[in-house]
C-alpha cells in the first residue's frame, strides 16, 4: 500500500528558517509533502485555499500580520497548525486557537 502523504505548508518569513525546517522534514519525515513555502500571512491564506494542507508550520509574525490571524481566520479548520518561533509572547493565544504544538 502506498504511503500516506501529508500535504504541508511552512509559513515563515525567514527564508534561512524555512530552508532548515524545510531540510529537516524532508530527512525526518517521509511522509511530509511540502506543497508551499510562504513568507506572508496573505500568501499563506491564499496557499491554504489553493492547496488544502493537513498542516501547516508558522512562524508567529509576519510583515502583514500574525501566526494568531492565521488561526484566527478559520475557527473551524480542517488542519493542525504547528508554531515554530523563537517568540513566547504568543503561546497562551496559540493553544487557545487549538494550535497542535508551539
Amino acid at each position: 500500500m502506498p504511503e500516506q502523504r501529508i500535504k504541508t505548508i511552512i509559513a515563515d518569513g525567514d527564508e534561512t528558517a524555512s530552508g532548515v525546517l524545510t531540510q529537516l522534514l524532508h530527512s525526518c519525515c517521509s511522509e511530509i509533502d511540502i506543497v508551499c513555502n510562504c513568507n506572508s500571512l496573505q500568501q499563506t491564506l491564499c496557499s491554504i485555499e489553493e492547496f488544502n494542507p493537513a498542516l501547516i508550520f508558522t512562524e508567529t509574525e509576519f510583515p502583514d500580520g500574525t501566526g494568531i490571524d492565521l488561526i484566527c481566520n478559520y475557527p473551524r479548520r480542517d488542519f493542525r497548525v504547528v508554531f515554530v518561533t523563537a517568540h513566547q509572547k504568543y503561546a497562551i493565544s496559540a493553544f487557545r486557537y487549538s494550535a497542535s504544538d508551539y
